[in-house]
């Protein structure tokens, strides 16, 4: 064990001091969250964008073969689990800029029916921003109209993806 740990007592302050800390922080967010000054702490409980949501996932459904969902990180995770649960061969992950396994991802994919849904809470994530251009350009080689293929969600602020 480090040296703080070697004697019990010594453990037992750091764990006393741990839990306070996280108490402290337990508070915080418990107050912030009924004042709901912290935004994302009432996300989940959060109703009225439903109508809108299951609005476009519906047309995303009745237009296209394929959606690809370009994201990195948080945006992909919760996306990516919910895949593993109810899984769907329409709904692809990507998040790789290597142009190699860029080419592979749309060797199999019919570009004139895929719709793109562009996740990036800042906005000004590089790779997805990349990841975005790539598929403009790949569509705009193919001669594929693109102003209603592509769907971005990102915060309100001034960002790259707005």
């Amino acid at each position: 064990l480090p040296r703080q740990f070697e004697d019990d007592n010594n453990f037992s302050l750091i764990c006393d001091e741990a839990t306070e800390r996280c108490s402290v922080i337990k508070d915080f967010l418990i107050k912030n969250k009924l004042s709901d000054s912290i935004h994302l702490m009432n996300i989940t409980s959060k109703k009225s964008d439903l109508p809108i949501i299951k609005e476009i996932a519906s047309e995303l459904e009745q237009n296209f073969d394929t959606i690809v969902i370009i994201g990195t990180g948080g945006s992909m995770l919760s996306g990516n689990t919910y895949s593993y649960l109810v899984p769907s061969k329409k709904i692809r992950f990507l998040y790789s800029v290597d142009p190699i396994s860029f080419k592979n991802f749309f060797a199999e994919i019919n570009l004139g029916k895929t719709g793109f849904l562009v996740i990036s809470k800042s906005g000004k994530t590089v790779e997805t921003i990349s990841l975005s251009l790539a598929s403009i350009n790949l569509l705009k080689e193919n001669n594929i109209e693109i102003k209603n293929n592509f769907i971005f969600i990102t915060d309100p602020n001034d960002n790259p993806i707005r």
